[in-house]
């Protein structure tokens, strides 16, 4: 249907043989409005690229395909390679600037001055005075070179790439508005992520700057800093998205979070909760027993619980499930109370079952089938390709955008607003439309002199 309405609409300038030069109307095709520059949520192009089943696949071969590779021509493809330029050096500023900190430093502060930063063990020190510790960041003249002024370096470049980059933000957000701007957005969580770890790297200049008022600042700071720069890596997905060999495997990575992943915790965290007050309650009734007169007599030692808090119990139980068991087998092995220790081994042995075993591998079975999934649509890639495309004419201004259409389109008649995408293809009797077949016969009427070329 889609492709009948396309033909319907579209007009043939000339037929040779088995060519034909027809040219498409680009109102309400194409993702720029014509007449302004402004992009049309609502056009055919938008609609079918962030559209998520294969019928809209389908829809993007042919003309929309066409339209996207000129646009890919004209500008997607200098605004990918200067926007991936852009990150680069500002993720080399940034790595470098998180590298070059003084780790040691930390180390002193965390032991109270008996490790100090050389690595020197100090011993038991009482009167240790951490602020020039928790403060050691501000004191880049102190620091060799590398941990001083080329980080302070790094840093300043850091921060004044994110302003810039924020100052973009807020010119598209003013052109566009901010709810298409969210609306875009929410395609790309590798984007999203990386606008995140901007605001958790301006908040770590308050946060060391309050270092002198308490070290937990020191320490929020440290934690911030890890999570900036492991968010911002993501960012590189964004681009890999482009690439036809690697972006499926980038939707493949979303698809499984966002539905896999998030289907197995919710019932994983029942099972976990479940399951490790069941463990918290059969050490507390070990310990318990371990305390009794008749125990205490025999000589023994206490038993060790190493479930003796709630929260103590749903870390063990945690790590039970990716395989180290031991510890707590062993332990229920020496349970004072025998009875308890046997319904210990019950528990334990159902949650491997139910756990271990079979949920972690219903959780391989769903992944499977995801990757099955999108590896079996074979034009996947054309899709992430597209919502690149469209992303990146975001950032693009509506003259510009207007330029651009001027370039990969043509005039509609005399009409040089009105604006066409002309296209020079091959007839194929077997693959036309009932449309095109009327166009030909028609043709054929008014023209006597070409019935031979047919």
């Amino acid at each position: 249907m889609f492709t009948e309405l396309l033909e319907y609409e579209a007009f043939t300038y000339w037929e040779y043989s088995k060519a034909s030069n027809c040219a498409y109307p680009l109102a309400r095709l194409d993702t720029v409005n014509e007449e302004n520059g402004d992009l049309d949520d609502t056009s055919a192009l938008s609609l079918v690229v962030y559209g998520s089943t294969e019928a809209h696949l389908e829809m993007l071969e042919g003309v929309l395909e066409e339209i996207l590779e000129e646009k890919w021509d004209k500008f997607a493809k200098m605004e990918w390679i200067k926007g991936l330029c852009l990150f680069s050096l500002y993720y080399l500023c940034l790595f470098t600037a998180f590298m070059q900190r003084p780790f040691s430093m930390v180390t002193e502060l965390e032991t109270r001055g008996a490790i100090d930063g050389d690595g020197n063990i100090n011993g038991n020190i009482t009167d240790y005075d951490d602020t020039s510790a928790r403060c050691h960041l501000q004191e880049y003249h102190t620091l060799p070179v590398n941990q001083g002024w080329v980080r302070m370096g790094c840093e300043a470049a850091v921060f004044g790439l994110i302003i810039f980059q924020i100052l973009l933000d807020v010119k598209d957000v003013r052109r566009i508005g901010w709810q298409k701007w969210v609306n875009i957005y929410k395609a790309f969580p590798a984007k999203v992520l990386y606008k995140i770890s901007w605001v958790l790297i301006i908040a770590t200049v308050p946060l060391r700057a309050l270092c002198r008022v308490d070290r937990n600042f020191f320490i929020i700071e440290n934690y911030i800093a890890c999570y900036a720069v492991v968010i911002s890596t993501i960012h590189f997905l964004f681009f890999c998205r482009a690439i036809k060999f690697i972006g499926p495997f980038v939707l493949m990575i979303y698809t499984i979070i966002a539905t896999d992943l998030k289907r197995f915790i919710m019932i994983y965290i029942i099972f976990l909760a479940g399951f490790s007050q069941s463990f918290y309650i059969l050490f507390y009734s070990c310990e318990v027993a371990s305390k009794l007169p008749e125990n205490l007599k025999a000589g023994t030692d206490i038993w060790e619980n190493i479930m003796d808090t709630p929260w103590e119990s749903l870390i063990r139980t945690f790590i039970m499930t990716v395989g180290e068991f031991m510890t707590l087998y062993k332990q229920l092995e020496t349970c004072p109370h025998k009875p308890t220790a046997i319904l210990g081994k019950g528990v334990f042995l159902f949650f491997e079952l139910c756990v271990s075993i079979l949920q972690l591998n219903l959780l391989i079975a769903m992944m499977t089938r995801t990757y099955e999934a999108i590896s079996n649509t074979t034009d996947e890639y054309k899709r992430q390709w597209a919502k690149v495309v469209l992303m990146l004419e975001v950032s693009l201004t509506p003259p510009q955008r207007l330029r651009y259409m001027y370039q990969y389109s043509i005039p509609t008649g005399t009409n040089k607003a009105r604006r066409s995408f002309a296209i020079t293809k091959k007839i194929d009797p077997r693959k036309m439309t009932d449309h095109e077949k009327e166009k030909i016969d028609k043709m054929r009427r008014i023209s006597p002199n070409r019935r031979k070329r047919y």
